[in-house]
């Protein structure tokens, strides 16, 4: 978590008047909290001292940041500049004091877990919200002109709600990220904001309601870090289809990369996706599904997305005519694919599906050739084994490649000369030389073993194996024509028993 100094000094000042130093440079980044004992400065550190200390022999402290034990706020010298610092009276023991700031940033810490682990779970923005509500103690609203989500005291701006929607999102700031403070007209009050943006526009404004008071940095930092896991959390809402938007632009750029043909990802494309934190350097894997339809039923695609996208929030379900394409991000999801295996084995047979998974691989580009490793391997799997439901394009690599091969050349072409005349003496004797050639392959070209497995002595084999040498014009002892004879071996078994036959 990126804890800045100024909500150190925020958090603290709930308990102690906490005076700011006049020429600090603004929040900086605190891992650690340490006492100042005339020691080298680091980054990152907040260091506390007290009024006995010599000021003039405190180094240059860029990056860093000290609270001061001190009767009155003091004039600081010049090599504090480019760092963070505020006064905190006498009363408190720097020991004491140290406890509390290390308590302070560990609570942080675990408030910033806590809303790593919702997010990643596919907590609602409700959720993230109350999470919230550990440090911010000010009233927070969602609302993106359709819906509204209070937390705390949110109803006390409800009314308001729309038209400071209208306002700060779409006119003041329509396009900026950014955090930025909202006057309410006749001084009753500002808002701090941060607009969620869907495809450059602000689909939804995350709100936290001040009083009269000046916003102080501290509680600015807070809101700004919490708005960023509701923003996500928000978007994965919309992603999930449990938000419905006319705008989501993640659907869209995913469906133009996977069913456009010859489509390559555009920087927009990657823009567009880079939003939901879907990068070129995260892995992949597309499953592709297929209802075995039924006379009568029919699977609610609105359900199956809903179900899956909420299972797996780093994941879209995409309409492919009457099956879908399941687009997973396994980097942001943390997964590995045998996980995503054993979850499907499951749901293909409660909602009745078949379905195909491509390897894992990284990059947006090769998206397209995920989907369609995950249909071939469907087609090529139902094909060999009709009685199973699940494929990984992993185990059916070979047959693919077969085929791929067998389409660009003719089985005559393709094919070893000598394994045709095998297969046609078979035929004509009734010999069964093409099964002990395989047997032979299958056992490394061990004889012994070949032979033990047909029920055959070692002598009875060779002979046998010097025979079919023979018949076939084979060189058993050449590795190209081995590799030659293996392919062809494999090839025979994708012809149907006419084709076979044809050829031999």
């Amino acid at each position: 978590m990126f804890i800045t100094s100024q909500m150190v000094f925020h958090l603290l000042s709930r308990r102690y008047p906490v005076y700011p130093w006049e020429g600090a440079s603004g929040g900086v980044p605190v891992r650690m909290v340490q006492l100042y004992r005339g020691q080298a400065l680091e980054r990152e550190r907040l260091y506390l001292l007290d009024e006995l200390t010599d000021f003039s022999s405190v180094p240059a402290g860029e990056g860093c940041a000290f609270l001061i034990l001190s009767g009155a706020p003091m004039k600081l010298p010049e090599t504090f500049r480019g760092s963070d610092a505020a006064f905190l009276p006498e009363g408190v023991g720097k020991l004491d004091l140290f406890d509390e700031v290390n308590a302070l940033l560990a609570a942080l810490a675990q408030w910033d877990l806590d809303l790593r682990d919702a997010c990643a779970r596919g907590a609602l923005p409700q959720a993230l919200m109350e999470l919230g509500e550990q440090f911010l103690e000010v009233p927070l609203v969602l609302y993106d002109g359709e819906r509204r989500l209070t937390c705390g005291a949110g109803d006390r701006i409800a009314g308001d709600a729309y038209d400071l929607f209208l306002d700060a999102g779409y006119r003041l700031h329509p396009g900026s990220e950014a955090v930025f403070l909202y006057p309410w007209e006749g001084g009753e009050g500002q808002t701090l904001c941060k607009n969620i943006l869907l495809d450059g526009e602000a689909a939804a404004v995350f709100l936290a309601l001040f009083g009269r008071e000046m916003v102080p940095a501290g509680e600015r930092d807070l809101f700004a870090h919490l708005a960023r896991y509701v923003a996500a959390a928000y978007l994965s809402d919309v992603g999930c289809g449990r938000v419905c938007r006319k705008n989501d632009q993640q659907h869209k750029a995913l469906s133009r990369i996977l069913y456009r043909e010859n489509y390559r990802a555009t920087p927009e494309d990657r823009t567009a996706l880079a939003r939901y934190d879907w990068r070129e350097d995260h892995e992949y894997l597309v499953v592709f599904l297929q209802p075995i339809w039924q006379a009568g039923s029919v699977l609610d695609g609105s359900y199956l997305r809903c179900r899956l996208e909420g299972d797996w929030p780093e994941s879209c379900v995409l309409p492919d005519g009457k099956d879908f394409a399941w687009v997973l991000n396994l980097t942001r999801g943390g997964v590995q694919p045998p996980a995503v295996r054993e979850y499907l084995t499951a749901f293909i047979r409660e909602h009745m599906l078949r379905a195909g998974l491509s390897n894992p691989m990284a990059g947006l580009s090769g998206l397209a050739n995920l989907y369609q490793q995950s249909c071939a391997v469907l087609s090529i799997g139902l094909r060999k084994n009709p009685q199973r439901w699940l494929f990984s394009f992993g185990d059916y690599l070979l047959d693919y490649i077969f085929e791929k091969f067998s389409c660009e050349l003719s089985a005559e072409q393709a094919i070893h000369r000598g394994v045709y005349r095998l297969m046609a003496y078979d035929a004509e004797n009734a010999t069964d030389y093409i099964e002990t050639l395989k047997t032979y392959i299958a056992h490394q070209f061990n004889a012994s073993l070949a032979a033990e497995e047909l029920f055959v002595h070692r002598s009875t084999f060779l002979r046998r194996l010097h025979r079919i040498e023979e018949v076939g014009g084979l060189h058993l002892d050449d590795p190209d024509e081995i590799l030659h004879i293996m392919i062809s071996l494999r090839l025979c078994q994708l012809l149907s028993p006419r084709q076979a036959r044809s050829v031999s």
